[in-house]
């Protein structure tokens, strides 16, 4: 593999990495509100 090729796997890896960070992140902020919603918190 030429080294281009591997950064830009690299580069895809992270981005996939971000999205499922950002993602997540909006999952627990919305559980916690429905907790809250339901008076659980």
């Amino acid at each position: 593999m030429d080294h281009s090729a591997e950064q830009e796997r690299v580069a895809y890896l992270e981005k996939n990495f971000r999205t499922k960070d950002e993602v997540l992140a909006m999952l627990m902020a919305e559980h916690v509100a429905l907790k809250k919603a339901l008076g659980e918190l």
